[in-house]
C-alpha cells in the first residue's frame, strides 16, 4: 500500500544531486539511497560522520556509487567512489562549502533527527516535505519540529504529506 509513497520520495532523490544522512542512520537502518523505482543517475551520498564510524559492511561502503563521508579526522579514497572528506571545523557550515565548491547545488537531507534538527536550527533548508502515518508508531525517536505554516499538503497512499518552505 505504500507503493506509491516510496515511488515520490525515490522520485525526490532522482530530482537532487545529492542525499545526506547522519552516520547512526546508515548504522541504525543500512539504506541504499539509490533510485530503485526510477530510471537516471543516483545522487552522491553524502554521510555526516565526524568520527568514522561507518559499518565497513554497509551497502552504502560496500556498493559500486559515489559515497562522500564527512568526518574531522582524515582526508583519504578508498577508490574513485569512496571518499573521505575532512571538515575544519566539523560542521554543517563546513559541509555546504565543500558542496558548493564541488558543485552540488542541491541536496536532499533524508535524516536522522540529530542531523535534520542541525539543519533546522542553523535555518539552512529551503523546503521540508513531512510525511505523517495515520498509524500510530510506538516508541523510536521523535520526528524535529517545524515552526512555520504548512503551505499545501496531499495524501500519498494512506499518509499525509505536507510542505514547508523557508
Amino acid at each position: 500500500s505504500n507503493q506509491y509513497a516510496r515511488q515520490k520520495t525515490h522520485l525526490w532523490r532522482k530530482e537532487e544531486m545529492a542525499i545526506l544522512i547522519g552516520v547512526q542512520t546508515l548504522i541504525d537502518d543500512n539504506p541504499k539511497l539509490t533510485l530503485r523505482y526510477w530510471e537516471g543517475k543516483n545522487p552522491i551520498r553524502l554521510i555526516l560522520d565526524p568520527n568514522n564510524r561507518a559499518p565497513k559492511n554497509s551497502t552504502i561502503y560496500k556498493d559500486n556509487n559515489v559515497a562522500y563521508f564527512f568526518n574531522h579526522k582524515k582526508n583519504d579514497v578508498t577508490n574513485e567512489l569512496k571518499k573521505f572528506i575532512l571538515l575544519k571545523p566539523y560542521g554543517i557550515d563546513a559541509l555546504l562549502n565543500f558542496c558548493y565548491d564541488n558543485e552540488l547545488q542541491s541536496i536532499l537531507v533524508e535524516g536522522g533527527k540529530k542531523t535534520l534538527d542541525a539543519f533546522i536550527d542553523s535555518n539552512l533548508w529551503d523546503e521540508a516535505r513531512v510525511i505523517t502515518s495515520q498509524s500510530k508508531i510506538h516508541g523510536g525517536i521523535k520526528a524535529p519540529r517545524l515552526e512555520k505554516e504548512i503551505v499545501f499538503s496531499e495524501t500519498l497512499d494512506s499518509n499525509k504529506l505536507d510542505y514547508f518552505f523557508n
